[in-house]
């Protein structure tokens, strides 16, 4: 039989036991006595001369047999005897000998089964015949056009699935960090172009126009790659009325116009809210909106931060914002003001008026899936083609990803082939705390070895790293710090829209008046920037030292000049670090502010609760699972998980 051995006690265990930089003895208390048997055997791996499976796993029977007969007298103390053959060193170490060394841990739904134990309570030798780990396997498999691509097992699977399906049929993969997702879409889309006829293409979609040119790089050439919002454009026909003509040419990247909004809305106050923040509830409400499937704005769509209102009130904001949504798609002759239409926007305006995907598409591929509005997939649900997703629930910022309303394949790729297996522990943790029905885990690659450092204060990397941030303030603030140091810096993301969020930040310092930049927007002065929660943004806190002793466009536009696209430092913030890979990663401390909301709002399933735990969760998931090798991070996650 081959060598290998299966413990049985899950990885999320370990993690508990672990996590906080010692053994946890609270935690130790709680384990069943195979799972003790099990830590007692990874104890023991660092004495080894050499690693024997079958000496393992009869040890492993013995000390599962003593555990039972300890059970059945009267009060043997066990556990004492167990805690002093353990230490949080001989653990650590004897988990990583553990997977380099075919010695597994078991899924938590294994452990719960116990199907490694007999009826007479003994281990079972039989077990690891009868039990499938999901240990990869290799697979060559040659596409229509004679490349050859390798396919591990789960991905193998799921290829057949997908390459199987090309009639009209929809599917939809959940996929974790660094399970393949892109390497799938790309193999796919050439069976696909091989069995549609030569008048007709397929369409691949993207959220935005920055993934679009990702994932053309990866594609096929001849796959038409669109964004939500060209794809929108594209549907709207020549002959169409003047004004949705003008909604093609009507974007407009500048922040909100508040002020102009409550001066012709003749905006009052609502609760203790003033005129300007009814200004930026109503755009909330129609944002709300537009990403959902509903035909009308309703009170589900008011924002979480209003707080209960009277029934007087909840009418005044939904008739308001519902004319500012006409004020959007369908303004008045002379409207004095054009308000800015986004991608959501067009999408939803599209979506209300019944248009399909043309049929010149054979069929539709959407990567990152997750990213998918509710009124985007309602056109797609309503058009001909097939449609293909490969996405990653966990990575959704923002409104859950929408519900389906049509039939849909559905199938899971667990296993990651870029975050090392030591991280797998800390991602799992991650996942069970965001509001996702995904039941699989999380599998990290056993093959990477792993390296975790805590910081206390952050520093300035010594080796290239991937920096993280929370927003744009740190953004800014980690530009400079790196400027500083004489770092070249490759931005993940826009440096022309980092540009605009610093000059406004400056103008709206100097000036104290608002403008129309967004992420700014809101503020009417500078007294509103450094007020509420930002009294607690150290990012701010910092950037506002720097405008008093006198920062302007000259210091910014010096740290600008360190932006090299081919630097090895890289900045940005959590959501622009999709689709990347990189030996080290650092999270940035900003995030600490989402562990107290967490922790003050408890595990509660009020709205606010859950939307905390899944921004948090989604953040801390995306960061850490951009690692192949070093995850740098604040002692305070160390900390937080603890106390979780």
């Amino acid at each position: 039989m081959e060598n290998k051995l299966y413990l049985p006690v899950s990885d999320e265990t370990l993690l508990r036991l672990t996590v906080s930089g010692h053994l946890n003895q609270e935690e130790l208390t709680l384990l069943k006595g195979f799972e003790l048997a099990a830590v007692l055997v990874l104890c023991h791996l660092p004495s080894m001369k050499e690693v024997n499976h079958v000496q393992l796993e009869k040890a492993l029977a013995g000390i599962i047999q003593t555990a039972r007969d300890y059970q059945r007298g009267s009060n043997a103390p066990f556990l004492d005897e167990v805690k002093s053959r353990i230490t949080f060193e001989w653990l650590t170490q004897g988990m990583n000998i553990a997977k380099s060394n075919r010695i597994y841990t078991l899924p938590i739904p294994e452990i719960r089964d116990a199907n490694f134990i007999t009826r007479e309570g003994e281990w079972d030798y039989q077990y690891k015949g009868r039990y499938t780990h999901p240990v990869e396997q290799e697979y060559t498999v040659t596409l229509p056009r004679g490349q050859k691509r390798s396919f591990q097992s789960e991905q193998m699977r799921i290829f057949k699935q997908l390459s199987g399906s090309v009639s009209d049929e929809h599917v939809q993969v959940q996929g974790y960090s660094g399970s393949g997702k892109t390497f799938m879409l790309s193999n796919v889309a050439d069976v696909l172009l091989a069995a549609a006829s030569s008048k007709r293409r397929v369409l691949a979609l993207f959220r935005s126009t920055g993934q679009r040119d990702a994932g053309k790089a990866r594609l096929p050439s001849s796959v038409v790659c669109m964004s939500f919002a060209q794809l929108a454009n594209y549907m709207i026909p020549d002959y169409a009325d003047p004004n949705t003509l003008r909604l093609k040419s009507a974007r407009d990247r500048g922040g909100n116009p508040h002020d102009d909004i409550v001066r012709i809305l003749n905006l009052r106050p609502v609760k203790l809210f003033d005129p300007h923040m009814v200004s930026r509830a109503l755009f909330q409400i129609v944002a709300r909106f537009t990403v959902s499937r509903d035909q009308s704005i309703e009170r589900k769509h008011l924002p979480l931060w209003i707080g209960n209102l009277s029934e007087v009130d909840e009418a005044y904001l939904l008739s308001h914002a519902s004319m500012l949504w006409e004020f959007i798609i369908n303004p008045p002759e002379n409207f004095p003001i054009e308000i800015p239409v986004r991608d959501h926007h067009l999408v939803k305006f599209i979506e209300q008026k019944g248009y399909r995907i043309p049929h010149v598409f054979s069929h539709i591929l959407i990567d990152e899936s997750h990213d998918v509005s509710g009124a985007m997939l309602s056109i797609i649900e309503r058009s001909p083609q097939g449609c293909f997703g490969l996405g990653d629930e966990i990575q959704a910022f923002g409104p859950p990803p929408s519900q389906r309303q049509t039939p849909a394949i559905s199938r899971v790729m667990q296993r990651s082939y870029r975050v090392p297996g030591d991280f797998d522990r800390f991602v799992n943790f991650f996942v069970d705390m965001h509001p996702t029905s995904i039941e699989e885990e999380f599998l990290g690659n056993r093959d990477r070895k792993a390296k975790l450092e805590f910081y206390e204060a952050p520093p300035i990397p010594e080796e290239p790293t991937a920096i993280w941030v929370e927003d744009e303030w740190e953004l800014f603030e980690w530009v400079n710090k790196l400027a500083d140091a004489g770092i070249s810096i490759r931005l993940a993301g826009s440096i022309e829209g980092l540009d605009r969020f610093v000059r406004g930040v400056i103008e709206l310092y100097r000036k104290n008046e608002p403008v129309r930049v967004i992420g700014l927007s809101n503020y009417r002065n500078w007294n509103d920037v450094m007020s509420g929660e930002n009294q607690l943004n150290r990012s701010i806190r910092t950037i506002n030292k720097w405008l008093e002793q006198g920062y302007t466009t000259k210091h910014w536009k010096k740290a600008a000049e360190m932006f090299d696209p081919q630097s090895e430092y890289v900045v940005g913030l959590f959501e622009n670090s999709k689709n990347r890979e990189f030996r080290r990663v650092m999270l940035a401390p900003a995030i600490i502010r989402q562990f107290y909301k967490v922790k003050t709002l408890g595990d509660s399933n009020s709205p606010e609760a859950k939307a905390a735990r899944k921004n948090l969760s989604s953040r801390l998931y995306l960061g850490i699972t951009r690692t192949t090798e070093t995850l740098i991070v604040p002692e305070t996650l160390n900390e937080f998980m603890h106390f979780i």
